[in-house]
């Protein structure tokens, strides 16, 4: 897969020479966060990340928002979490390398304007979700892709223009369906695919559902809600 994607391979060469140099960075967070007091290398907080992923990422936020810390370690707190989205957006481009390039941005502005303060749970599934609501507008004719934040270290965004939602991922199924913009069985399906992690096929297992029919149903619900933010947001 990596082959259709150049920027794909560019930002994992770029995650092995961070690996490399980036020992002093992790040993500075762990002596003064304790959700990363066991790490000692970029792979230990992905890693601790996956074992208890709110505490972890809720760091490497802070770190990454901390004006008080250096520019270059608050970029590399985020570059932790860009990487532990890749998968997804490879997921989500669905083969198209200017979807991915246009994707890494999205996450990565994404990522600079999470608001914690608000929203301190659930972080993966909210990033998760915003993303794929905004692959959900894309259709089959993406805009052009910006400048993109890679090369040596990612770069600050230099003003982000995301606004921010006012409902997160949980909160805006649970406004959809209490406004009948989605049934019962689309609630849990979403519930199960963009919350709980599961893939398309699991969650048609327990849901009784194929897999394609998930999909569709995942599908045909985000462009419905897209339509809707207006609705929503109120």
């Amino acid at each position: 897969m990596t082959h259709s994607f150049p920027m794909l391979i560019t930002l994992n060469r770029e995650w092995t020479q961070l690996e490399q140099t980036g020992a002093q960075f992790v040993a500075d967070w762990a002596a003064a966060e304790p959700s990363l007091a066991d790490c000692h290398s970029l792979t230990d907080v992905l890693q601790a990340a996956q074992q208890r992923p709110d505490a972890v990422f809720a760091t490497l936020l802070r770190l990454g928002a901390d004006g008080a810390g250096s520019t270059e370690s608050a970029t590399v707190a985020r570059r932790v979490i860009l990487q532990s989205l890749l998968g997804l957006l490879v997921r989500l481009a669905k083969g198209r390398p200017q979807v991915f390039e246009e994707a890494v941005t999205e996450a990565w502005l994404l990522i600079a304007e999470y608001p914690l303060a608000r929203r301190p749970r659930s972080i993966v599934a909210n990033l998760a979700w915003s993303l794929r609501r905004w692959a959900a507008e894309q259709g089959d004719s993406p805009r052009q892709p910006t400048a993109l934040p890679i090369g040596g270290l990612l770069t600050e965004p230099a003003s982000p223009t995301i606004p921010e939602p006012e409902l997160d991922a949980a909160d805006t199924l649970t406004q959809a369906r209490r406004l009948g913009l989605i049934d019962p069985l689309t609630h849990q399906t979403l519930v199960s695919v963009y919350l709980v992690g599961k893939t398309s096929a699991e969650a048609g297992r327990d849901l009784g559902l194929s897999a394609q029919a998930v999909r569709w149903r995942c599908s045909n619900a985000l462009r419905n809600l897209q339509r809707q933010a207006v609705l929503l947001a109120g």
